[in-house]
């Protein structure tokens, strides 16, 4: 009896089996089928794009300060009293030109002695001369030999008179407009004194500093375009001529300083500007900022290949707006994945839906 009751459960259950395999894969089918339907992978939707290939501007700006290409403090190198003051603060001077002049009686003593003493050793040399040329025999070959000497000591005399009378003047040292001057006429003025700053403006330097992603872009002669809240509306050219060999260690930046013309004074020393380093790149594939998508490999790009994604590596070379620029195996026109790239594996099936392709009522 047992034994009948144990060979009917088991053939209930191989019965039920049976059912199962053949009933309730067929009822399961339509929603176990894993995205397939009627044999076949249903496509992702996503938002196609395409590859441009063009250029951007690749821009670096700084504030700048301006200063004098040629630019000088005039300090006393000699002391005395102020006896002529010959330029005012804020004017023009050429190169040259008297600033200040200190009393020089004592010079003027000094050089007067040194012309005598020459007159002296001339006529001494000449008398001797003419008596060793008469064959007197009263003047010796080292008489004449002495008062040659004599005229020579006496001659670099007089040169050194007349270059302390001088440098009782203090003249400008290059052209340019004159700064402030705090002396007046009998002031005392001492060996290292500031007497005015010359500022020749023709030319103006501007220093700025660049980070180190603008290195390869600096170059001797390069042009920059400089603005100035004080002359809106105009802007202003200038070119490298100088950048640092180095960068700062705590920065990472680099000195630069560039050129620019100011024939019309408008440009003052110490003015700040705005500089603007900017070049044109070569053309490279550009899309969509949203394109791009990361992994822990770097950043890639879907690209469209007979309706299905394929994933491309790329390097972001340059973003603006909301477009970027990009390094990678990419073409013009090439079809690419720019929405919906989240749920995309390797040789996944992609179709953009009808209402992306509708036009815009």
């Amino acid at each position: 009896m047992l034994k009948q009751l144990v060979s009917a459960i088991v053939a209930v259950a191989i019965i039920a089996g049976v059912w199962f395999t053949t009933f309730g894969r067929q009822a399961d089918s339509p929603t176990q089928r894993n995205g397939r339907q009627g044999g076949e992978i249903q496509a992702t939707s996503v938002v196609f794009g395409t590859i441009e290939i063009s250029s951007f501007a690749e821009e670096f700006r700084a504030i700048g300060t301006a200063r004098a290409l040629e630019n000088v403090v005039v300090v006393g190198d000699v002391a005395g009293r102020i006896e002529a003051i010959h330029a005012a603060g804020n004017t023009l001077i050429e190169e040259g030109t008297p600033i200040v002049t200190l009393e020089r009686n004592v010079q003027r003593i000094n050089l007067q002695i040194a012309q005598s003493r020459l007159q002296q050793a001339r006529d001494t040399l000449e008398r001797y001369e003419a008596l060793q040329a008469g064959s007197s025999g009263s003047v010796s070959r080292v008489a004449v030999r002495d008062a040659s000497t004599n005229l020579a000591i006496a001659e670099a005399e007089l040169a050194l008179a007349r270059e302390e009378l001088e440098r009782r003047v203090i003249r400008a040292p290059i052209s340019g407009r004159l700064g402030l001057m705090d002396l007046e006429r009998g002031d005392n003025l001492a060996i290292g004194s500031r007497i005015v700053t010359i500022d020749n403006t023709d030319l103006m330097i501007v220093e700025f500093e660049m980070p180190e992603r603008a290195v390869p872009l600096l170059a001797i002669g390069r042009a920059v375009s400089l603005h100035t809240t004080l002359l809106r509306g105009r802007p202003l050219r200038g070119q490298i001529i100088a950048y640092d060999t180095r960068l700062d260690a705590v920065t990472r930046t680099i000195t630069v300083r560039a050129e620019v013309g100011n024939a019309d004074g408008l440009l003052w020393p110490g003015m700040t500007l705005n500089v603007l380093l900017a070049q044109q790149s070569a053309p490279m594939p550009s899309a969509p900022a949203m394109a791009v998508t990361w992994t822990r490999d770097g950043a890639q790009i879907w690209r469209v290949d007979d309706g299905a994604a394929v994933a491309v590596p790329v390097v972001v070379r340059a973003r603006i707006d909301d477009v970027v620029w990009l390094e990678g195996d990419l073409e013009q026109g090439t079809r690419i994945v720019i929405e919906g790239a989240q749920k995309l594996r390797s040789g996944t099936p992609v179709a953009q839906p009808p209402a992306a392709n509708a036009d815009p009522a």
